[in-house]
């Protein structure tokens, strides 16, 4: 039991994490923070990330203030903008958002989630159109495993990618082998996944949490 606010913390060093296997009652506000660096208007290097929102349901100005905001269309196979205002209530679903500043401002943002902490088992339904690539993410505070067992992949690949900034590229695991060591992904990181029939859906229990920090 928390008395006040609870926060996360997160700045250059590193994240915080929280696995609860109890029971988390915060009389205040409970926030979780994550750390991205930006991209300097107009002419700076893009700083795209993938995230995935770790409360319920948040507000896109009041967290993204400063950012672009984007969501991924499987049919398409393009990314669109996310207007101003809108509530993202959609557990589990992916986004690719950057932070751009100008010239003497700071060069990277600390995004603050404030809500309900996702704790429970969810689901995503994902797209079969076009070229099949659904963007999902992590819904909660702590690590997964993508080869731990309490996962539904009903009709996708068994393949994750992350997107690594510092290579400027797509990492994977295949559940043996890739570049994402050991198929492990971060508090609230976006992932592609691709559909490969109809129907398909990804899912998480808390059984998929592991101990692992960033």
């Amino acid at each position: 039991t928390v008395s006040n606010n609870m926060v996360l913390q997160s700045d250059n060093t590193g994240t915080a994490w929280l696995l609860n296997n109890g029971t988390l009652t915060v009389n205040g506000t409970a926030t979780v923070q994550q750390y991205i660096l930006g991209s300097e208007y107009p002419d700076g290097n893009d700083q795209w990330h993938l995230i995935s929102q770790p409360v319920a349901s948040v507000e896109s100005s009041s967290v993204f203030f400063h950012c672009y905001l984007k969501e991924f269309s499987a049919s398409t196979g393009v990314y669109s903008d996310v207007g101003a205002g809108q509530t993202l209530n959609t557990i589990m679903k992916g986004y690719s958002v950057m932070y751009s500043y100008n010239p003497g401002f700071p060069t990277a943002k600390t995004l603050g989630f404030t809500g309900e902490i996702n704790n429970g088992s969810y689901t995503y339904n994902l797209d079969n159109s076009g070229d099949a690539w659904n963007l999902a993410g992590n819904p909660y505070p702590c690590s997964i495993g993508w080869d731990e067992a309490e996962w539904t992949k009903t009709n996708i690949d068994g393949v994750v990618y992350v997107w690594d900034q510092s290579v400027g590229n797509f990492i994977a695991w295949n559940g043996t082998a890739g570049e994402l060591t050991n198929g492990i992904i971060p508090p609230m990181q976006g992932f592609f996944v691709k559909a490969n029939a109809a129907d398909p859906v990804i899912g998480v229990t808390p059984g998929v949490r592991i101990l692992q920090t960033h």
